[in-house]
């Protein structure tokens, strides 16, 4: 069911070619003798391989989705706090700078993504071999436009207006253009979503199997029609694609907690997962460590403690502000986040140990014997919170599982289900369908291991204050969170940003971020409007492109 592409993460063809936009590698010219652009495209096989290439690029670089997109993004968020670690304090604190390794090394990953799509589309339609027809070539097509899509998505979300690129790049010079207004990449990206979602298949076999199908197309564009703010068409787009997705087999999963688990994508079983990057487990054999891994496991917790799920660095906290937005009774919470007092498994070990205790909240030591149940305990994280969400333990039952820790990953979601959902949910409110809005929300409450009443609104404003409120705690932690403040504005007749609303202005506007358990503030955010309604434009990308320009405030 799920879509895992099993990547070429070295393509077996060498493309050195594949390249970034404004990447010096680009060449003019190819040897005659070798893989290149004017010699490449055959048949299906090359086409397979160009086809999935915008992936493998955008896995194979650490800090993207190969390992720190997901945490990077939330500890920007109210969601999330991290360990006080100085390449990620810019992040935490909003004060990075246009010289922002990290800012660089995502808008660069995405045009590389981007031009890597393009020569796909570009020359999959010059293939060489005639009985390789123009049908056979539109699903490949088809999954390089939706790549396309996603990576401009994210750009024109995160950095607003962005150069659109309609062709592949060959010269280096042609990367040095003005930037694109983002209405205009909107425009664009819906196109090449349009396409991706009328021409991929319903399902993939053989050497394809794990493309993404048509499920994701479809619902990518509702995604951009949303993000447009074109609520006729997105509450149209998401109603279609809700229609292929459960023709396809997708469906909000009963157990959200096996829903979210590495067991289920191992099994194969998960049919959430809509669209996401795959993880490789086999790191030693390709190369491909890390690939994936979330840091998300008690660090600071007592060795014997560890040793129940193994060690990792605990780079993503929830913030005391998410975990006071749950509701009273809705489980996610426990799902989701380990707090002081949850059962957090049973000591495996022969030797005894002794958790101390907390002077600050009343508890005493406590000898733990092998078969004891463990319970999670103030300390184990400076947040006292650790998250239980994307992270696939490399310890069960006190015995090592055959990976390391740097080989420890789990798929991570971009989309799934009941994301769908929720779009439909939102455009029909933003469309004024409030009640319509309102059912669809209630579907993701409605989960069976989920099961909170049923809400109703009793205008606009409260539906969307509610349906807000039931994205950040349905999909809490998975690196979407940043995305909802950044493209939602006030709408509430308040003047200003989403973002600004929660956060404030200046230094510590709105201290959202405490300490769970105390009153420490955890996060010195200082935020500027409208500086930091966008990201900067990286200082690389300024000083090789004179056409370029700074995003307002930078």
């Amino acid at each position: 069911m799920k879509n895992k592409l099993y990547l070429f993460i070295v393509l077996s063809l060498g493309l050195a070619f594949i390249s970034g936009c404004n990447e010096d590698e680009l060449l003019t010219k190819y040897p005659k003798d070798a893989p290149n652009a004017d010699n490449f495209f055959v048949n299906e096989t090359s086409a397979r391989q160009a086809a999935q290439s915008p992936f493998a690029i955008m896995t194979q670089i650490p800090h993207d989705f190969k390992r720190y997109w997901v945490t990077y993004l939330d500890i920007f968020s109210d969601d999330s706090y991290t360990r006080n670690v100085g390449d990620r304090l810019p992040a935490l604190n909003w004060s990075a700078d246009p010289t922002w390794y990290h800012w660089y090394s995502w808008y660069f990953c995405f045009f590389k993504g981007i031009n890597n799509a393009n020569f796909a589309i570009d020359g999959i339609p010059t293939s060489s071999d005639p009985a390789f027809t123009a049908e056979d070539q539109a699903k490949y097509i088809a999954v390089a436009k939706l790549a396309k899509g996603f990576c401009y998505l994210e750009l024109a979300t995160l950095w607003g207006d962005v150069t659109y690129f309609p062709h592949f790049l060959k010269n280096p010079d042609s990367a040095f253009v003005a930037r694109t207004p983002k209405s205009e990449v909107m425009v664009r990206l819906i196109e090449d979503l349009t396409y991706a979602a009328e021409n991929l298949p319903d399902t993939w076999t053989g050497s394809d199997e794990g493309f993404p199908t048509k499920a994701a197309g479809a619902a990518m564009l509702a995604k951009a029609y949303l993000y447009n703010r074109d609520w006729p068409n997105a509450v149209t787009a998401a109603a279609n694609a809700l229609t292929i997705a459960d023709a396809e087999g997708y469906g909000l999963m009963d157990d959200y907690v096996y829903m979210m688990s590495y067991e289920s994508q191992v099994n194969g079983d998960n049919t959430e997962f809509i669209y996401s990057f795959p993880f490789i487990l086999d790191g030693a054999t390709t190369g491909n460590h890390n690939e994936m891994q979330v840091e998300r496991l008690c660090r600071d917790a007592p060795n014997e403690v560890k040793s129940i799920y193994g060690a990792g660095w605990g780079y993503a906290l929830p913030s005391r502000d998410l975990v006071e937005a749950f509701e009273p009774g809705d489980p996610r919470r426990e799902y989701s986040i380990w707090l002081p007092g949850d059962f957090y498994g049973v000591y495996n070990q022969n030797d005894d140990f002794t958790i101390p205790g907390d002077a600050l909240h009343g508890s005493v030591d406590t000898v733990i014997h092998k078969g004891d149940n463990i319970y999670y305990k103030y300390g184990w994280s400076y947040a006292n919170t650790n998250t239980r969400k994307i992270w696939q333990p490399i310890m069960k039952d006190g015995t090592p599982l055959q990976i390391s820790d740097d080989q420890a990953g789990y798929d991570i979601p971009l989309l799934r289900y009941a994301d769908l959902v929720l779009f439909y949910a939102e455009a029909l409110i933003e469309n004024n369908q409030v009640p319509e809005g309102m059912a669809q929300l209630n579907r993701v409450r409605a989960r069976p291991s989920v099961n909170m009443p049923p809400l109703t609104a009793t205008d606009q404003m409260d539906a969307r204050k509610k349906l807000r409120h039931e994205r950040r705690i349905e999909f809490n932690m998975e690196g979407l969170r940043l995305h909802d403040l950044m493209r939602w504005t006030a709408d509430d007749g308040v003047s200003g940003s989403y973002l600004e609303q929660i956060f404030g202005s200046g230094l510590n506007g709105k201290p959202v971020l405490m300490r769970y358990g105390d009153d420490v503030t955890l996060k010195d955010q200082s935020l500027e409007y409208p500086k930091n309604l966008l990201f900067a434009i990286p200082q690389d990308e300024l000083d090789r492109n004179k056409f370029c320009t700074p995003n307002p405030g930078w």
